[in-house]
């Protein structure tokens, strides 16, 4: 439940240095592959602060704008629309998956809002604990 669903951990035996290199190479992996190479991303950096901007703000009902925004100021020059294609890229490599709200009185999915979960607990955990968010 800690370290994720990864198929190796049950060979880890709570050896963290085993886990933190086993996290970081799938991590590596994935978004080298999957994300960066496939989409010909040249800023790096950002996806990573956004991968850490996801993981701590897990469950929480967010958008590419509040998200931008945030980036914005802490430094990074970038839009909505470019948040969106990345979070696009990461729900396309498997990464994350969002969860459309539903209007209840509408019966409707709300396009505009959802919320971002990491497809395993490994992942969401690796960019808590490896990295420092702001």
């Amino acid at each position: 439940m800690l370290y994720g669903g990864m198929p190796m951990l049950i060979n880890m035996r709570k050896d963290e240095k085993l886990i933190t290199n086993y996290l970081t190479d799938i991590k590596d992996v994935a978004l080298k592959k999957d994300v960066i190479e496939r989409n010909k991303i040249k800023d790096i950096s950002l996806l990573e602060n956004l991968l850490k901007y996801i993981a701590s703000a897990i469950g929480n009902l967010i958008t590419p704008h509040s998200i931008a925004d945030y980036l914005i100021n802490n430094g990074y020059n970038t839009r909505n629309e470019t948040i969106d294609v990345y979070l696009k890229m990461l729900e396309n490599a498997f990464i994350i998956y969002r969860v459309p709200r539903y209007n209840v009185h509408g019966k409707q999915l709300l396009k505009t809002q959802g919320k971002y979960y990491f497809v395993d607990v490994g992942y969401s955990q690796y960019f808590k604990w490896f990295y420092t968010i702001w």
